[in-house]
Parts: structure tokens; C-alpha cells; sequence
């Protein structure tokens, strides 16, 4: 069963402030930017409601104007209470010494990911010391169904609530290799739940292998690690070793957020 509990408190939103946040959101790496009348249009509101809530935003340097184009771009308090969030999160704290371990004994680009609505956030990333590597994506989101980290995000969730973001993303085809028949995914997602990994073998992207593994929830987040790399490093003879050494980390990280919760709870 979904936590229904999880999503009550929305009842009680204000809309006006559900509109600004909305407008945050359409912000996005491919779209750094956005004027009055993009905003307008991708939220199907008037330009004066989307116009005072710009201006609003900028008063508390939530979005910053540019004086010649007109256009906005997400501000530096942003970025403060980012960092603030960084610094004071367990998640982060307790992971980051297990992923840069990680990265370490692989020299692959290892990621920490979040369940965010359809897709995994990547919320911390530690890049391959090589010249040729994949990226981190710290910040950017990815598909849950074709990705090692997502489909290590989706063997933590019951049932139902895996059908029903499957059903509101679909299973569109990214490369020639990604997954679009639902049994088939959860064929793979029921792999993830026996022996603890994903695999993503260049679904999401050409050229990249990816292997993930769920860690568990923290809090009200579902929480999974990945490791990633260029296809010519992973090897099927190198994969069971990936594999177990970053099944071993999710367990490590696991471990720490419970210590860190049973800290809290003692003092």
C-alpha cells in the first residue's frame, strides 16, 4: 500500500505559493532561463499573475533579471539554502565518505540518488579520476526505468505505486537497448530485489554501463547508489565484482543512517 499519509498534508496548500514554486520548477539545465511569456505559457497562467510572482521571487533573490535580455534565471539564495541543505543533511553526511571510498576502489563516477515524484534525483555525485568518465548530474534527474540508479529507486517501492509512475512516465525508447516491455521490467526490478544490483546496459545512454543499488528509505526519501562508466570498462567479467562492491557500499550507507537515527533519537 502507498503511504497515503505521505500526501495529505497538500490538501491544505496555498495556491499562490504552489504557483511560485511551480515557476521554480520550470527551471531545469536545458532550460536555464526563462522570460514572462515562457512562463506564462508553461503554466497556462497570465502574464500579470506569472509577472508579480517573478518579481516577488526576485525580491528575495529567489530568481535574478537580467537588465538587457529581460530574462530570469534561478538566484543566489538558492544556491545558499542549497548549500545550508548539503551541510545539514544526514543523508549527505553519512553517504559521502562511503562514496568517495567507493569511487575510490572502482575509479568510476559513483552517484547517490533520490526518489523525486517520476524520475531519481541525483543529489550527490563523486566523478571518475579518469580522463574518459561519465558525468556526475549532481543536481539533474533521470529516468527510473532505464537507468541503474532508477531501477534500484523502483525495487523499493510496493506494487502499486511502481505501476502508477510507470504508468504516468511510460516506457518510451532512449537507445536501442532500453527496456519497453513492462513485464520485462519487472523481471529486472524483481533481479534487483534477489540479489541487490541493477544493471543498466547503455538503456539510458550509448556508450555507458551503469550498475545500481537500492539503499533503503531515509526519512520520507527512497535512497540508491550507482556506479557508472564508459561500456568498455564494464566487462561482463568485471560486472560481479561492481556489483558487490557497490551492494556492499549501499549496505555501509544504510548502516550509517541507522546509527545516525538512533543518535538522534538517544540524545
Amino acid at each position: 500500500m502507498i503511504n497515503r499519509s505521505r500526501y495529505s498534508r497538500f490538501r491544505y496548500e496555498v495556491g499562490s505559493v504552489r504557483k511560485a514554486l511551480s515557476i521554480l520548477c520550470l527551471f531545469t539545465p536545458a532550460r536555464p532561463t526563462l522570460n514572462v511569456t515562457d512562463a506564462s505559457r508553461f503554466l497556462d497562467a497570465p502574464k500579470s499573475t506569472v509577472h508579480n510572482l517573478l518579481r516577488t521571487l526576485e525580491r528575495f533573490d529567489f530568481v535574478s533579471q537580467d537588465a538587457v535580455s529581460k530574462r530570469y534565471r534561478l538566484g543566489r539564495k538558492l544556491y545558499e539554502l542549497g548549500t545550508l541543505y548539503s551541510r545539514s543533511d544526514d543523508l549527505l553526511t553519512c553517504a559521502l565518505p562511503h562514496l568517495l571510498r567507493l569511487r575510490e576502489k572502482t575509479k568510476e563516477t559513483v552517484k547517490l540518488g533520490v526518489l523525486a515524484n517520476t524520475e531519481a534525483l541525483v543529489v550527490k555525485a563523486v566523478e571518475s579520476p579518469l580522463v574518459l568518465h561519465t558525468r556526475g548530474d549532481e543536481g539533474r534527474v533521470a529516468p527510473l526505468y532505464c537507468t541503474g540508479i532508477g531501477k534500484a529507486l523502483l525495487a523499493l517501492l510496493p506494487k502499486d505505486e511502481f505501476c502508477d509512475i510507470l504508468s504516468k512516465v511510460g516506457l518510451r525508447p532512449l537507445t536501442a537497448r532500453t527496456v519497453t516491455s513492462l513485464s520485462k521490467l519487472e523481471e529486472e526490478v524483481e533481479h534487483v530485489r534477489t540479489k541487490g544490483y541493477s544493471v543498466d546496459w547503455e538503456e539510458n545512454e550509448e556508450g555507458v554501463h551503469c550498475i545500481g543499488a537500492p539503499v533503503g528509505d531515509s526519512g520520507s526519501e527512497r535512497v540508491a547508489i550507482s556506479v557508472s562508466g564508459p561500456a568498455t570498462r564494464f566487462s561482463t567479467t568485471r560486472i560481479p565484482e561492481l556489483a558487490a562492491l557497490v551492494v556492499e557500499t549501499a549496505r555501509a550507507i544504510s548502516a550509517a543512517l541507522g546509527n545516525a537515527t538512533h543518535a538522534k533519537d538517544a540524545a
